[in-house]
């Protein structure tokens, strides 16, 4: 298991995010927590936003 450690910015984007985008936040925080236990893994659907080209 790993630990997130957020900068002053993220802090903050998060807090706004909670307050004016709930579903939103709920699901950043999904997202931080999966990090969290499986950081080099990822979903088979992700990888087309992952994954860049190379020209």
């Amino acid at each position: 298991m790993y630990d997130i450690v957020y900068s002053e910015k993220a802090e903050e984007d998060l807090a706004k995010l909670r307050r004016s985008e709930p579903a939103a936040f709920k699901k950043a925080v999904k997202l931080l927590n999966e990090l969290v236990y499986h950081p080099r893994t990822r979903k088979k659907r992700d990888t087309a936003l992952i994954d860049v080209p190379r020209s």
